[in-house]
């Protein structure tokens, strides 16, 4: 067995158990600051949605607050995913809404066209498809685009700031 010196100078038999525990506690560190900063996202988005009047939209912008803080920068936590899905579902709904209306048949054609963009573009940001689900129980286009304009500006620059004090 081989006896390697590690970090502090001390002789240990498996360094990497050193090194995985000391990765545990920074990742542990961590992990509360971003659990503390989707906390405070997410009572923003709550008071956002009580001041539109629109309980029901914080859900899957909580998730993307989630994605953005706790799986930083991870496959569906991109800034260029998440303006892309919910401008997307922003405009398709409010489309589809004025064309259509506001029934099953305009709930399910928005559900797949999101669906679509998420799917075949590299902007993938699965809350979008809750966002353009709960679009249409809201029934009101100013106070859903209003409220999801301001909260994605949220998400945005709490993700460069998050991203900016991570580095």
């Amino acid at each position: 067995m081989v006896t390697l010196w590690c970090i502090g100078g001390y002789p240990e038999t498996n360094s990497s158990l050193v090194i995985n525990n000391m990765r545990k506690e920074y990742d542990a560190f961590d992990r509360r600051i971003a659990y503390a900063f989707f906390l405070l996202l997410f009572t923003i988005i709550a008071v956002i949605g009580l001041i539109f009047r629109i309980v029901l939209l914080a859900p899957p912008f909580a998730v993307s607050a989630y994605l953005i803080t706790v799986g930083h920068r991870g496959r569906f936590s991109e800034p260029d995913g998440i303006l892309v899905s919910y401008f997307a579902v922003i405009v398709i709904t409010t489309a589809f809404h004025i064309t259509i209306g506001t029934g099953p048949i305009s709930l399910y054609l928005t559900t797949i066209a999101v669906s679509a963009i998420i799917t075949f573009t590299r902007y993938s940001h699965p809350p979008a498809i809750a966002l353009a689900i709960f679009s249409y129980i809201v029934h009101s286009d100013i106070a859903f685009v209003g409220s999801s304009l301001i909260v994605v500006a949220l998400l945005v620059v709490s993700d460069f700031l998050i991203h900016r004090i991570a580095k």
